[in-house]
């Protein structure tokens, strides 16, 4: 029987980074590839639901590692539940000496680590890792921090990929110029922060649009967007992915990311990749992704008057702005695609046994 790699995360239809990261896996044919199959430990909020996904998954994980056909496991994991989720299944998989990989997607586990966890629980996060064959997380920056929780783990960086959209979907101009913000509306985004920046932009450029492509805190977001006489000028688009997504993308002018904490920042490659300039935080792995004047703007996070000034900045010069994305889709041809990363993947699955091949007979699952 050939190897098979158990792959563990958040169920692909749901709305978030690792989802995000999973689908593109699958999309880009690596799932067939290296003979993932693919096991859901999250179907969305609720304790009764959570209790029975964590049945299912216990149950199908112990079945097939008493069958002998797991290899190797690779969970996503993030922080909190998602993280106990993941420590919990681990240890199951430790007990039958089967290797197992932690792929780190949270901006805020330095946060859960060290205020939200006490003594016992730092040492079992500590243990998960330790004894992971590899922990994959998404920058340089974040592997030196997070050897400080695990010194001992082997942190490997593991970029997030983006699909590579063709030339003539990406850059696409014409019509008011239209600032995108993809991602939840939660006040730790900087949603209002945003807000109060769209309201100075107004000002100059009073055709401006803001088009927010998400779900979270609409009902106040709209609010605040009243109380500043912009709501007008703003979009609510919902949660938005495939090709409504990629359509967005294409017409929009820039993205913007204004978010307190970043672990990545998947929507800000995306954006690269269709040669739209960024301006965002310098939070987290962001300006590891965006270089400050190359391929966009940064500024820190919570300055609405300085996030402000920065959109204007690219408003005010279009042929910047095209520079820039130009410069970013260059940037994420060369270090974020789907083929580059999976180079990494593909040197970490050999480290652990694991090598590239295509199946017939035995097609990838999604359970």
């Amino acid at each position: 029987m050939r190897p098979k790699v158990l792959m563990v995360g958040d169920c692909l239809s749901t709305k978030g980074g690792i989802s995000a990261v999973a689908s593109t896996y699958q999309e880009s044919g690596i799932f067939s590839r290296y003979g993932i199959r693919y096991l859901s430990n999250f179907d969305g909020p609720g304790l009764r639901l959570q209790v029975m996904v964590m049945i299912r998954v216990t149950y199908y994980l112990l079945r097939e590692l008493i069958g002998g056909n797991i290899f190797l496991v690779h969970f996503h994991s993030a922080s909190r539940g998602s993280f106990w989720r993941v420590a919990l299944l681990s240890a199951v998989v430790r007990i039958f000496r089967v290797p197992y990989i932690v792929h780190m997607h949270s901006g805020e586990f330095e946060n859960f680590f060290y205020h939200e966890c006490g003594s016992l629980s730092r040492r079992i996060i500590r243990s998960v890792l330790t004894c992971s064959k590899l922990v994959f997380c998404l920058t340089e920056g974040w592997r030196l921090k997070f050897l400080s929780i695990a010194p001992k783990a082997n942190w490997i960086v593991l970029p997030n990929p983006v699909l590579f959209p063709p030339a003539h979907q990406s850059m696409i101009q014409g019509g008011a110029p239209n600032i995108l913000y993809l991602g939840r509306v939660v006040e730790k985004k900087g949603i209002y922060d945003l807000l109060h920046a769209f309201a100075e932009v107004v000002k100059i450029f009073p055709a401006c649009r803001l088009r927010i492509g998400g779900d979270g805190e609409t009902l106040s977001v709209k609010e605040v967007a009243g109380t500043l006489n912009v709501l007008g000028n703003v979009d609510f688009l919902g949660w938005i992915d495939g090709e409504r997504k990629a359509i967005a993308l294409a017409h929009s002018t820039m993205l913007v990311v204004p978010s307190h904490f970043e672990a990545f920042g998947v929507a800000i490659l995306e954006a690269m990749a269709y040669g739209k300039p960024v301006v965002a935080t310098n939070v987290g792995g962001i300006p590891e992704i965006v270089s400050d004047g190359v391929h966009g703007l940064l500024v820190p996070p919570s300055m609405p008057s300085e996030l402000a000034d920065k959109l204007l900045m690219l408003l005010s010069n279009p042929t910047l702005a095209r520079s820039m994305g130009a410069a970013g889709r260059a940037e994420v041809k060369s270090k974020y695609s789907t083929s580059c990363v999976e180079c990494v993947l593909a040197n970490a699955y050999e480290s652990c046994g694991v090598t590239n091949w295509e199946s017939r007979s035995d097609r990838t699952e999604h359970l």
